[in-house]
């Protein structure tokens, strides 16, 4: 029965190691492919915008709305969404053409 008890608790502490590697890992990828990854400029045309507004829940503020401004690009036949301020939503019209620059999920601006 001991022993069944110690196996148990390898496995708990495998996976336990496991998840907390995947985690690690996957914010590693992101921070590295978002602020050390190189620059990309492209042709590009914002093909949809749109926004989500949702509530955030706070015990101290209680419930305070935020807005995400999402502006989809075509980019050689691919879409590419970037989540981007209220000035750069209201800033960029849909259809127009012009160069994009990003680098990995970080929209840094369209001409």
């Amino acid at each position: 029965m001991v022993a069944m008890e110690q196996y148990y608790m390898v496995a708990v502490y495998l996976l336990q190691g496991g998840l907390f590697l995947a985690i690690t890992l996957g914010l590693l990828h992101h921070v590295l492919r978002n602020y050390t990854g190189k620059v990309e400029n492209v042709k590009a045309k914002p093909v949809d915008k749109y926004f989500n507004t949702y509530y955030r829940y706070s015990r101290f503020q209680g419930a305070t709305p935020k807005t995400d401004y999402i502006i989809v690009f075509d980019v050689g036949g691919k879409t590419k969404r970037f989540q981007v301020s209220p000035f750069v939503y209201d800033s960029i019209q849909k259809g127009e053409n012009g160069a994009l620059k990003y680098k990995g999920s970080r929209f840094i601006e369209f001409e």
